[in-house]
């Protein structure tokens, strides 16, 4: 598997269907990744971070996704949606042909601090006034602060713990 492109239903449900079907590919992901890459390059990314740090070991996940890949919209009118071993073997490959828009980026930052053993979660939000949900996040359960940060990997100021507000209830799938 390289890349989904998904039918969707309309309106809320339809969002709720990407967000499982997004949850679906990770937990594939997990799977297919037989090299095991996410894994791999989520301890290259925190090698520098005491183990003790969870913060920063979030944060240097999150940067390094900021940093690393660019966001690519979807084909017009077509949800993709790239598996983050794929993702991450086209980079490592200098070959970024897919996707990498918010859920791209999102799954692909949920993945790399699952692999490390963080709880993570997708949110879908709705950050402009037209009462649709318009874009994907993920958030981290912080086992310092015991609560849920918001991660923004499309933003390159947005800190950890700030994220996009929304316009409607966030819509969320724990992985």
């Amino acid at each position: 598997m390289k890349m989904e492109k998904i039918a969707l239903s309309g309106g809320d449900k339809g969002i709720k269907e990407i967000l499982l079907k997004m949850k679906d590919i990770v937990i594939k992901s997990d799977i297919d990744d037989k090299d095991r890459i996410v894994k791999r390059y989520a301890k290259s990314i925190i090698s520098k971070v005491p183990i003790t740090d969870e913060l920063g070991q979030i944060n240097a996940i999150l940067q390094w996704v900021r940093e690393n890949i660019r966001y690519t919209p979807d084909i017009y009118q077509v949800e993709e949606i790239t598996s983050p071993h794929i993702l991450l073997s086209m980079f490592e490959k200098g070959n970024m042909g897919f996707s990498s828009d918010c859920d791209d980026m999102a799954l692909l930052t949920a993945s790399l601090l699952r692999s490390i053993g963080f709880k993570t979660r997708l949110e879908a939000v709705a950050i402009k006034h037209n009462d649709r949900y318009d874009h994907a996040r993920v958030s981290v359960f912080s086992n310092t602060y015991k609560k849920w940060l918001p991660l923004e990997p499309t933003s390159k100021s947005l800190p950890i713990g700030k994220g996009f507000k929304s316009y409607k209830n966030i819509l969320a799938v724990e992985l």
